[in-house]
This record gives structure tokens, C-alpha cells and sequence, in this order.
């Protein structure tokens, strides 16, 4: 009889052990999953809201019911500002990129926003880095049974389910409420700014990752060319294993990735929203870090073929549907950071070579919806170049005089690609 007693006892402890991680993972929603009152000390801050994105901003979405979208990858995550004054009249506006966001998950959003809301403009990114080699189509932790429709626009019965609560308090992550305890402590923050440690990104209401982490990682490193040498170093490793016979490998639906464009152009012409395509801005860091890895006549393929398939979209849908281009070798991109070394004053423009400021992001979308004219060729509509071989010729040109202007930061990116 006392044997039992103490079995039960255990039980007892074990349920109630359990409930109180239950209730402390709810209580905190460390992913705001469930969007309750925010409580200082408890719950404002949600460090692991990054890596489950992918869970939070659709839930968002169906929340929040915006007109205005911004799709992509991590590049513009950051960068574009869903309050810029340009999508004024599209308010409000959420940014729904993710990070390392691939096109399939964009679509996939998109179609479930649509499902959710009349949505009046969809900014989509085409972010190289995120496309190139991939074999992939979605990260292994983007879950479509958040998605109100099917791929195939059916119905999803599952959506909003109680059945998704799995991805809150699942084994894996039911200890995540008591680490997002210990970063409500603003000491957490001050203190704990280390290589090894460094605090999570943050979001704001509208989606939009803030830069206070990308702040303290710059100062984590000792000064800003660190994240900048770090970034390009592990980019040049993945691009040089490209295979060149098959450089876009991701297939979706039984046909080439790139067709996910004009899946895109159809959704815009049939629910009457304005789609923007872009290829964000990206510091000459990056662009260097394609040209030494031996992928430039890839990345030059990945221009020609989207504005191929949106060409061949817009005329089979009647629509004209723009690509505007901010890769290149302009100078909005050509901030010198790998040569100042460890400066502690953060860059203007870039936080890391794909990663870039409000003022880029501000720049970039005044010229998109704005009536800011093209800084060159920064920013102009692909679709509406004559000629694709000449715009590349010009390209390469402006690298060679941004070589000559700027020779202590080629050199720096020349020395940090061969260490």
C-alpha cells in the first residue's frame, strides 16, 4: 500500500510537473503564437519568435488581415520597412519574408494571405542566395498545414486546427518558455553580448526584424567586417560546390523552380493586386563573393531567366509585372567596411554583405513605388531593358572603376577570400 502511494505520488508530481511547463509555455507564448496580452517581465521579449518564423507570421497573417505584403528571404526581412511612406495608401502592410526564405514559401504565403485578406500589393524578392543550389523548395521546418489553402488553392481543413498546437508544445520546444524568461531581464542583453552569445533578432508588430541584434553582433565581433568577413567566407564555401550543369536544381510541382513566376503573375492578375518582383540590393562584398567562387555567368542566368518567365507571364495574363534590380555595381552598394577594420560605428548602408540598413531598404523602395528615378542602374525594371548583354557590359564596368576608386576594399575582400 505504500509502495503505491508513493507511485501515485510520482504520477502526481510528473502531471503536475508537466502542467506547470504547459502553462508557463503558454503564459509566455514565446513564439507569439497565440498573441496574448503582452506582459513586461513575462513575455515582451521573444527571442525564438526568429527561428519559428515560419509558425509565427502565418498565424500573424490571419490575425492581422493586411492589404500590403513583403515576401522573400532575410535580405529584406530586415531591410524593407512595411511603414515607408511609399506604401502609404497599401496600410497596413506586413512583412512576411523569413529568413533564408526560399520562392516556394513566399507562393505559399502568399496564396494563404489571400485566403485571409484582400491583399492590394505583394512585394516579392528574389533573393540569388537563396535560390541557387537549392534542391530543396521549402526549409525543413516551414510547415503548410499553417497554410489556409493547398498548393493547389483547395481548402487546407486542417488550418487553425487545434492539431497545429503541436508546434507549440511539442517535446522540443516546451523548455523554450523558460530561456525566454531569462531574456526578459534587460541585464540578459547588456551582459551577455558575446561571439558565443549574442541576442536573438527581434520583430516588430509588423513583421520587420529590427537591427538591435545585428548591432550587437557587429560589436560581438569585435567591429563590423567581422560579420562581413564571417558572411563572406561561408557563401564563397556553398557557391564553390555549385554544380554549373544544374545550378537551380529545386523543382516544384513537376516543373523548373522558375515557373513559380508566373504562378505569381497569375494569382496578381486574378485577384487584382499589384506584384512587385525585386532582387534586393546587396553590398559589393557579395557581389565579389559570386565572382571569385565562379558563379557570375550563373548569377547573370538567374537575371535572364526571371525576367523571361515574367515576360512570357505577362503576356500570356495580359499584365506587366516589374523586376527591378538592385544587385549590381552601383554605389548605394559600395559602402568601404572590410577596409576600416574593427570599427565599432556601425555601416550606413549593410549590417553584412546580403543584410542591409533602413536607409538602403528606405532607398530601395522609394525608387520601386516612390518617385525616386534609378540611381543608375540601381533599381531599374529588368523588364524594360533593351538589352540584357549591355546591362551586364555596364555592370562590369562600374566594378572596374569601383576598383580603381576603392582599392584598399578590394584588396580586404581579396585577402579575406583567401585566407
Amino acid at each position: 500500500m505504500h509502495t503505491l502511494r508513493l507511485f501515485a505520488g510520482f504520477i502526481l508530481g510528473c502531471f503536475f510537473a508537466v502542467a506547470a511547463l504547459v502553462t508557463l509555455q503558454y503564459l509566455v507564448d514565446p513564439y507569439d503564437y497565440l498573441h496574448l496580452r503582452t506582459l513586461p517581465g513575462v513575455n515582451a521579449q521573444k527571442p525564438y519568435m526568429y527561428e519559428n518564423a515560419r509558425l509565427t507570421k502565418p498565424q500573424a497573417i490571419s490575425r492581422e488581415k493586411p492589404r500590403g505584403l513583403i515576401l522573400g528571404g532575410s535580405t529584406v526581412e530586415g531591410g524593407f520597412d512595411p511603414t515607408h511612406p511609399a506604401l502609404e495608401r497599401y496600410q497596413p502592410v506586413y512583412n512576411a519574408a523569413l529568413p533564408s526564405g526560399r520562392l516556394y514559401e513566399s507562393y505559399r504565403i502568399l496564396q494563404h494571405a489571400l485566403a485571409r485578406s484582400d491583399i492590394d500589393i505583394a512585394i516579392v524578392s528574389l533573393d540569388f542566395i537563396n535560390w541557387i543550389g537549392f534542391s530543396r523548395i521549402k526549409a525543413s521546418v516551414f510547415d503548410e498545414q499553417e497554410m489556409a489553402v493547398a498548393f493547389d488553392g483547395t481548402p487546407n481543413v486542417l488550418a487553425g486546427s487545434p492539431q497545429s498546437l503541436h508546434n507549440l508544445f511539442n517535446r522540443r520546444v516546451l523548455g523554450n518558455g523558460l530561456v525566454t524568461l531569462s531574456y526578459q531581464d534587460t541585464r540578459v542583453l547588456r551582459n551577455g553580448t558575446t561571439r558565443e552569445r549574442f541576442p536573438p533578432h527581434w520583430y516588430l508588430p509588423n513583421g520587420q526584424r529590427t537591427h538591435d541584434s545585428s548591432l550587437r553582433y557587429g560589436i560581438a565581433y569585435g567591429g563590423f567586417d567581422g560579420p562581413f568577413n564571417r558572411f563572406m567566407k561561408a557563401q564563397y564555401g556553398r557557391l564553390k560546390t555549385i554544380d554549373h550543369a544544374a545550378p537551380f536544381p529545386a523543382r516544384v510541382a513537376g516543373g523548373d523552380y522558375f515557373d513559380l513566376l508566373e504562378q505569381f503573375v497569375r494569382l496578381s492578375a486574378e485577384n487584382d493586386f499589384r506584384l512587385v518582383f525585386v532582387l534586393p540590393p546587396c553590398h559589393i562584398t557579395f557581389l565579389e563573393t559570386i565572382r571569385k567562387a565562379g558563379v557570375w555567368d550563373e548569377f547573370q542566368q538567374f537575371k535572364r531567366r526571371v525576367v523571361a518567365k515574367v515576360d512570357h507571364a505577362d503576356k500570356s495574363q495580359g499584365t506587366r509585372v516589374p523586376v527591378y534590380d538592385f544587385c549590381v555595381f552601383e554605389m548605394p552598394n559600395a559602402e568601404p567596411i572590410l577596409s576600416r577594420e574593427f570599427q565599432l560605428k556601425p555601416p550606413s548602408s549593410f549590417w553584412d554583405p546580403a543584410h542591409l540598413s533602413d536607409a538602403t531598404g528606405d532607398l530601395a523602395l522609394t525608387i520601386m513605388l516612390g518617385d525616386l528615378l534609378p540611381e543608375g542602374d540601381f533599381g531599374v525594371d529588368l523588364g524594360k531593358e533593351p538589352d540584357l548583354d549591355a546591362f551586364f557590359a555596364r555592370d562590369l564596368e562600374r566594378r572596374l572603376s569601383m576598383q580603381k576608386a576603392f582599392p584598399a576594399e578590394f584588396a580586404a575582400i581579396d585577402l579575406a577570400l583567401s585566407e
